[in-house]
Parts: structure tokens; sequence; C-alpha cells
């Protein structure tokens, strides 16, 4: 809740004892950097550059793959006498089937294309505040706005302030707190408590949480500024439940796949052609659904794709859905010519619909009739530089997972009846081990199984795979390791801070073992936590704040599986002997 001083607006930072009295520290309220989708908000808004305004008209590349440096922002000329007729926002058609961020259209002339190392030259300005940001970085069709003028901060007695209203830390929500100062001179705390009871507590200025928390995002490498109600809400739906049982994972919503599944890891040699027989398998039959990060018919990749057409052939009437991203479809040159092919052959091509925040789709598998594999490569030349992972399901996981896509991939406004349908089927799959991070349901059962997982191991964790950038992630780890069970983290990337949390842990704690593996060739791009040599999860979610609490300016599907008793020995087994040839490699030893 803004606090009202000297006619402005200001937001609680924190709260400081200074002279045995109360002191808030303000901040101007909502100057935090801002992320914004260029097609949905962004192109078509009047921007200034070198002192005069221009139209932003997008960009002249595409936001995913190639070198960040040659991209350009592309601004249209503007008469003065044009300003007055600024549109609000601009939403493009959404031709599935053109390649509108690689291929401009042709612009008059005078239209001015900035590199993307020049961007911080463009402002723009916010009609309803009349703040001025700044153009920064741009990733998945989202920039980085940073404000033009820092945020302003002053330092308050509380007793010269009329009313100032925050949350608390660990129960931000529970409601807004009131503050004020005590008769004893300490700081009390007036609301209603989680039983809907009005109390007044005696806090310490610590106990005070500020009205943003700080999240570290991968994909700019700086913080996220996210309201302290929502960073906790979503903190607490990705938390496992606690039930009983004799497995590291306890939560009653969430079971395992059979003994007998299998997971196989191995390089994109061996993942692409995997993918590529379960389509052409001969007994295959049924409607196809193929959903994927990245897709190309460059390569190795374009095996894939054929096959894909090949099933078309031997089953002309068969419905088949291809679901992939937007940005990532159009990084690749080709794709303009395979979705004029999916189109002849009546293939649909789909995109997650974008909301206030770009929506991507990271989960990957192929579902055909009543069978399903699921794996953590794209289908994409690059695949065949990775490690990955693939699982086929048992029967029945299928027909339940085309039901869920069906809805999420609905178009429009989805109804109360139809929501409790979609909020249904996660929970039954995740009863049959088969568990997702839906974004737009905020059902994040993936975030709730890694929780699980490390919480609720007794001997040991290991984890495998591309990143551990998530500080809420580093400190239970920690906190595992510091009770005495045998934590390895075996990672491509740390943020700064985790890197400095596990750090300084490791001088205290011998059994936390840390190990960058950026360095095998191929690397590890699949991501699994393994608990006690008993359960892991095996899928394609990072240990990325954004990924796991959903809360960042872009939000992402994920997918993956849990796997119990024989399927983990299988799984470790095939891990331990991939390190073994990874470093006798004449690679590793160069």
């Amino acid at each position: 809740m803004p606090v009202e001083h000297q006619g402005g607006k200001w937001d609680v930072a924190e709260v400081v004892m200074k002279n045995n009295e109360p002191h808030v520290r303000l901040q101007s309220a909502g100057i935090q950097p801002r992320h914004l989708l260029m097609e949905e908000y962004l192109k078509g808004r009047i921007v200034e550059y070198q002192g005069q305004p221009y139209r932003l008209a997008g960009t002249t590349a595409p936001s995913w793959g190639g070198v960040p440096s040659e991209h350009h922002l592309l601004l249209h000329p503007l008469d003065p006498h044009q300003l007055e007729n600024e549109p609000r926002r601009v939403v493009p058609q959404n031709d599935l089937f053109k390649l509108s961020s690689s291929k401009s259209p042709k612009s008059p002339p005078g239209r001015v294309k900035v590199r993307m190392d020049d961007a911080d030259q463009v402002a723009y300005r916010f009609s309803a505040s009349g703040e001025v940001y700044t153009f920064g970085a741009m990733k998945h069709g989202v920039f980085r706005l940073n404000p033009a003028t820092p945020a302003e901060t002053v330092e308050v007695p509380l007793k010269d302030l009329n009313q100032v209203q925050v949350r608390l830390k660990g129960r931000e929500l529970e409601g807004l707190f009131t503050l004020a100062q005590g008769p004893d001179g300490r700081l009390q705390a007036s609301g209603t408590d989680r039983t809907g009871k009005q109390r007044t507590l005696t806090i310490r200025p610590e106990n005070v949480a500020a009205r943003y928390v700080q999240v570290y995002s991968p994909d700019f490498e700086e913080p996220v500024a996210v309201d302290a109600f929502v960073h906790r809400e979503a903190k607490v739906r990705g938390t496992a439940l606690q039930g009983t049982g004799t497995t590291p994972l306890r939560d009653p919503l969430i079971g395992s796949q059979p003994q007998t599944v299998r997971s196989k890891l191995g390089p994109g040699a061996s993942t692409l052609p995997q993918l590529e027989e379960f389509l052409r398998e001969p007994t295959q039959k049924g409607p196809v659904d193929f959903f994927s990060m990245g897709l190309s018919s460059d390569g190795e990749a374009g095996k894939v794709m054929e096959a894909l057409f090949d099933y078309r052939s031997r089953h002309p009437d068969e419905r088949i859905r291809v679901i992939g991203n937007e940005s990532e479809w159009s990084a690749f040159p080709s794709n303009k010519e395979l979705g004029q092919r999916f189109k002849e052959a009546n293939i649909e091509l789909v995109f997650p619909q974008t909301t206030s925040k770009q929506v991507i789709n990271h989960a990957k598998g192929i579902l055909i009739g009543d069978r399903a594999i699921f794996t953590t490569a794209s289908v994409i030349p690059k695949a065949m530089k990775k490690l990955d992972i693939t699982t086929e399901l048992p029967s029945g996981v299928a027909p339940l997972y085309r039901k869920y896509l069906d809805l999420a991939l609905k178009p429009g406004y989805l109804p109360t009846q139809g929501k409790q349908e979609l909020v249904g089927l996660l929970s039954e799959l995740a009863e049959k081990g088969v568990v997702v991070n839906d974004p737009v349901a905020k059902h994040p059962y993936v975030s709730r199984t890694i929780d699980g997982l490390i919480t609720g191991a007794q001997d040991s964790i290991r984890f495998v795979g591309s990143d551990l950038k998530d500080t809420n992630t580093a400190r239970k780890l920690i906190e595992q390791a510091k009770a005495g069970r045998d934590v390895l983290i075996q990672h491509r990337g740390l943020d700064p801070e985790s890197e400095r949390l596990l750090s300084e842990a490791q001088q205290e704690h011998l059994n936390l073992q840390v190990e960058d593996i950026s360095d095998w060739k191929p690397y590890p791009h699949f991501n699994t936590v393994i608990a006690d040599g008993k359960q892991a999860y095996v899928g394609t979610a990072f240990l990325w704040s954004n990924q796991l609490q959903m809360v960042h300016h872009g939000l992402s599907y994920e997918n993956g599986v849990v796997l119990e008793g024989e399927s983990v020995k299988d799984l470790l087994r095939q891990l331990d002997e991939t390190e073994a040839s990874v470093r006798s490699s004449p690679q590793a030893s160069s």
C-alpha cells in the first residue's frame, strides 16, 4: 500500500531504528524496471530518440537465437501533430505462418534502425504517471525498460507519517498491518491475522516486508521486482505438502511412475532418432500432439519433421497438432517453408496464448493415440550438441495429457467449469507421476515435486542439469547439507547470489559438493533431482526462479515425470556411465 508523504506516493523499502525511534525508508512508488512485450504492448507506441518523436515499429530480427547486438529497434518518423493520436495499444494479427519479425515490411523513407547496444538512447513515457523509461535488453519478445531517473529514497520518522500499512515477512498472505510506535517505544503492527482476528503484534523492524522482493532473472541477469504478496503466494503454491510415507516425496497429491518405466539419457545423435522412430513405428495410430520449445527442419531435426509428414501420409484423417513458440519458430528462416508444408498437410500449428506476460511452451514430448513420450530435447539442430533425457510413459497418460492440452491451449477466456476441469486433469496427471507447471492455471506441480524431493531427502540429494539460478532452491539445498545430507550439485551455471551462498556453505560443510559441468561435451540440457537414490524428477524445468515460481516477466509451461525405485537406479547408472565417459574423452583432457 503506497504511503502518502509530501504530496507524493511512496513504497515502503524497510523500517530501521534510529535513536530508539522507528524510521521508515521510503522509495518513489512504482519506480522499478519494467518488463513489457514488444508485440502486445510496445509496438506502435510513440518513443523519443535523439530528441525527436518516432513510432516504434518493432525489431528487425527475432529475439531468440543469433547475436543480440545484430538486432535493431525499428523507428518510423512521426509528424508532431500525430502525437495527439497516440494509440493506447497496437495488437497485430497473429498469422502463424508469417515471419513478421525476420522480414519487416517496407517502411517510409526516414526510418531509423537503432542497434540493441544503443537501445538505452530510446525513451518511452508512460502517459498515466509521466515516468520516462529507457529501453534495455530483449529476451523472448520481452523488453526490460529501466527508469531514466533512479527512484528517490527518503527516511522519515514513523510518527511524521499519517498511516503506514505494510505486510509482515512470512505473513504476507494475511493482509495489511498498520505500523505504530507503542507506549514502550517498541514497534507495533495492528491487523487481521490468518484466523480472522484483529491483533496488535510487537515486532522488530526486520519483520516488515518491503513492498517488492528482488528476484534474480536468468534471462536478463538482473533482479526483477516482484510484489511481496505475489512472491509469497508463489512460494506457497510451489511448496510440497507433507504427508506420511517412506519415500522422500511425501506430497499425497503427487505419485510416481511404475518402476518398469525407463528414462533414456543420451546425446542428440540418439535422442532425435528416438523421436523419429517413435513417429515411424508402423503400429502407431491415433491423433498426434507434438510439443517442443523449438522446431526446425534443418539438419538432423529435419528427419523428425519428415517422420511427422510420413505419419500424415499413412493417416490422412487423423488430427495432428504441433505446439511451439512464435519467437523461436521465427528464428529459423526455413520454417517459413515448413509452415507452408504444415498448412498443406492439414497439420495444425499452435502457439501458447500470451497474457499480460510472455507465455512460452518449454514442455516437450509427443502423444500418439494412447502412447506418450516426454523429452527434454528441442527438435532443432543444436540438440546434437546436448545431452537429453527421453521417457516413454505407460498407456493411459496420453489421453489425459491431450485433454489437458485442449483446455490449456483453448483460445480466449476459459470459463469456471473449464478451469475446474483443467485443474482436475493436472491433479490426475500428478497422481500418475506426470507433473506439469501450468503458468496460466498457476498449478506448479513440477515446483512442488522438486521442493518435496529436496526437503524430504534423508540421506542424499543430487542435482544434475542445466542451471541453478534460484536462491530459494540454493538455500534449501544448503539447509539439507547443514542437516547432514550429502548434497551434490552438478550444474552449468549459477546466479551470483546462489554462487556466493553455496561457496560460503562449502567452507563449513564438506558434504556439500558443487561442480561446474559446463565443459561436458555434449553438455547436459536435461534437469534431474534425485533424493536418497529412491525418487527422482526428470524434466524440462531448470532450477530458475521464473520457471519454478512463475512470477517473472515471462512464464513457461514445463513438464516431467517422477521416477521411483528401479527406475531411479537405472537413471543413476546412466548418469555415472555418462560422467565417466565424458571425463575419459580426449576433449575432457584437452
